[in-house]
């Protein structure tokens, strides 16, 4: 008989890398599991998923006692969000668990106020020591580290790559694609946004995938939201990722995985290596002028591209970075 296994998200029908990602590594341990995913904030109807239809404002604690006694039927639980409420999952619960850092926690906790800097410290600290059974993911170098500087110990500590999504077959060379520069994620300061504004004040053209601005100019094409956003990607030529801060943005392998350029922030420069630097670039110190004359190089060898040239960039990003097939094993 399958052992059962809940997969514990914040909001399965939001939009982003980390509900892609609970959704492929559903598909991949249903083979070995039984599997749901627990949707914590959000309500619906879909097969093997359980909406909690909780509130953002409720108690904590009520919600971590609630929580619990719905992880009572579940021999294993997976957590892949990274925010506070689900630090109260572990309270009294002995079984095994598997806790995803999604983010920077070092980096996220300098962001808050004063107040929730504090809270968020002693949480941590009670998160890391109460479950000795639990074991933790970071998905980069940079969330590995900063996991042990808050207490985490090695031996509880794995270093795994977010993976990249399966295989596209079926995809046009970027010379017949409709978007040349692409930015697809929340308009937030974290993401990068302020700078998405700064470029297209300087002339530069974005199309825009995500929530609707109140304010815009008029070199950000809005072209909607991206539930779809494997869709949008297959018609992307180039895709920038101006964030100042991420654990591993998921953005980054779906658009290697659709044959994209991609561009960087210069924050983000540790997710390159030598095998990926003919698609992917950096933003020297995030400079409007370095970015118009890295557009100006890719443009041309978009000019030439083809389906060969198409099929060896995803070739060479599946070979030399972590894939689901991978991530499995």
């Amino acid at each position: 008989m399958k052992k059962k296994l809940a997969i514990i998200i914040d909001n399965i029908n939001a939009i982003g890398g980390t509900q892609t990602f609970s959704k492929n590594l559903k598909k991949i341990l249903q083979n070995k599991f039984k599997v749901d995913i627990i949707s914590l904030l959000s309500n619906g109807k879909q097969k093997r998923i359980l909406y909690l239809g909780l509130k953002k404002n409720v108690s904590l604690l009520i919600f971590g006692f609630y929580v619990l006694y719905k992880l009572k039927k579940y021999d294993y639980c997976i957590v892949v969000s990274g925010q506070t409420i689900n630090y109260f999952l572990i309270w009294g619960h002995g079984k095994k668990y598997i806790y995803r850092e999604s983010n920077l926690p070092i980096d996220r906790i300098q962001k808050q106020g004063l107040f929730k800097k504090i809270i968020q410290k002693i949480l941590y600290k009670v998160f890391i020591n109460i479950n000795k059974k639990s074991k933790f993911i970071a998905p980069s170098i940079p969330v590995y580290k900063q996991l042990l500087k808050i207490g985490v110990k090695k031996k509880r500590l794995f270093l795994l790559q977010n993976p990249m999504p399966p295989k596209n077959l079926e995809l046009k060379s970027l010379n017949k694609r409709n978007f040349n520069l692409v930015f697809s994620g929340r308009p937030t300061y974290t993401k990068g946004f302020d700078r998405i504004i700064k470029y297209t004040n300087n002339d530069i053209i974005i199309n825009y995938f995500g929530p609707k601005l109140k304010n815009s100019n008029n070199n950000i094409i809005y072209e909607g939201l991206y539930q779809n956003k494997s869709n949008a990607l297959f018609e992307s030529k180039i895709v920038i990722i101006p964030s100042r801060f991420e654990g591993y943005p998921n953005i980054f392998l779906e658009a290697l995985n659709s044959g994209c350029f991609v561009i960087l922030s210069d924050e983000l420069k540790w997710l390159l290596n030598d095998k990926i630097l003919n698609f992917v670039y950096v933003i020297k110190k995030n400079n409007v002028e370095d970015l118009k004359k890295k557009l100006i190089l890719i443009n041309q060898k978009i000019k030439f591209d083809n389906q060969k040239k198409l099929s060896n960039r995803i070739k060479i990003a599946r070979k030399h970075l972590m894939t689901f097939e991978k991530y499995y094993k």
